[in-house]
């Protein structure tokens, strides 16, 4: 994965609203819990597959979107 300050970080706010912001999740050196490994068009994509996903929209949790390092 690209480094974590690429990353763009998909949650809710308090008000149950998709908040969408730019950098990491956490502010650690590193914190895998699982990954998905999704292929798409574009970021908006991305964050349209993350958004149904359980981890957005439960308390203090969220999904980091990270490209994959393209070695080609």
């Amino acid at each position: 994965m690209e480094p974590a300050a690429v990353a763009t970080t998909v949650r809710t706010d308090p008000h149950g609203r998709l908040a969408i912001t730019d950098g990491p999740f956490l502010e650690t050196k590193e914190a895998v819990g699982g990954y998905y490994l999704v292929e798409a068009s574009d970021l908006d994509e991305v964050i349209s597959l993350a958004s149904r996903l359980y981890e957005v929209s439960a308390g203090h949790s969220g999904v980091e979107i990270r490209p994959v390092v393209d070695h080609g």
